[in-house]
């Protein structure tokens, strides 16, 4: 049975569709990696997992008793507290005692009484992921959990995932950490998720054969559009009444084109005046930022 479950879920910024109709079901035991271009919703659809976001539409349902923890790329602002307060800060009561608390600070390399506000963010983020194992979640969700870590760190990390028994979900880079760790891959492309029960290896071969099979069938496509459009432009037949059926099929045939949702490629962009939306999306108000004394954003503020 499985632990979580999303159905239909949606979200929209603006006048665009990030996720469109994404279901999913994690199971015990499953360690998924979720792949995507950037930006194309990774870290917003594990947040709505999580809970901390909410999706337009779509349901997210957990088995009882079911928790759940995630590491964002995101650093939670107004955290308090030693190392340890952060970490230990979520430890179920269920656990007797600190040990895993104590093996995460170890294996991060981290300073139990150190001060978490006055951290780096590379070490708040080992905090961070230290917090998350620490919690022995039934569904651990990562994102980039290899970032800021040493190689000895990242054996470690993985070799603790291979041996955890909960639902795994992560997001990352690293090629080699995917091929040791996934037992299932899903893909978000344009809104819509795609999942693939075998290991990466497997899973690159079956896409590849794929997306060579969907190349022949859009080429087919498109040329038999192409005879169309050569029709239309003839003008006096297509005018014809017996024709009229024949017109509204190339006008399908041009929406499904219009529709097509290719192989994944590099991101076009076009800027334009936008659509004001039916709801504030940020309001920031006195931003800034520094390193130490280096000044790289100027305060200021502004409403998307």
């Amino acid at each position: 049975m499985a632990l979580l479950s999303l159905h239909d879920i949606a979200l929209s910024f603006g006048v665009g569709q990030l996720l469109d109709g994404v279901s999913l079901q994690i199971e015990p035991g499953e360690r998924l990696c979720l792949l995507g271009r950037n930006g194309a919703g990774k870290s917003t659809l594990m947040k709505i997992i999580e809970g901390s976001l909410r999706a337009d539409g779509g349901s997210v349902a957990r088995q009882p008793h079911t928790r759940v923890a995630l590491l964002s790329q995101d650093v939670p602002p107004g955290l308090t507290g030693t190392i340890r307060d952060i970490v230990g800060a979520e430890v179920p009561e269920r656990s007797f005692g600190p040990p895993m608390v104590d093996i995460a600070l170890s294996k991060m390399q981290l300073q139990p009484d150190a001060d978490f506000a006055t951290l780096s963010v590379g070490l708040k983020r080992r905090s961070l992921l230290a917090r998350a194992l620490a919690t022995e979640p039934d569904v651990l969700l990562l994102d980039e959990p290899t970032n800021h870590l040493d190689i000895e760190a990242i054996e470690w990390l993985e070799s603790f995932l291979l041996k955890r028994r909960g639902a795994l979900l992560f997001i990352t880079h690293d090629r080699a950490l995917t091929h040791r760790l996934a037992t299932r891959i899903l893909e978000l492309d344009r809104g819509r998720l795609s999942s693939w029960a075998s290991d990466y290896a497997t899973f690159l071969g079956r896409r590849e054969a794929q997306l060579e099979a969907q190349g022949k069938q859009d080429k087919q496509f498109d040329e038999r559009l192409k005879q169309e459009e050569i029709w239309i432009r003839q003008g006096i037949q297509a005018r014809r009444t017996r024709n009229e059926g024949r017109v509204r099929a190339l006008m399908q045939m041009r929406e499904e084109r219009r529709m097509r949702r290719s192989a994944v490629g590099g991101a076009r962009v076009a800027i334009q005046e936008g659509v004001q939306s039916s709801r504030r999306v940020i309001e920031a108000e006195d931003l800034s930022f520094a390193y130490d004394d280096n000044v790289v954003l100027q305060p200021f503020s502004t409403s998307v």
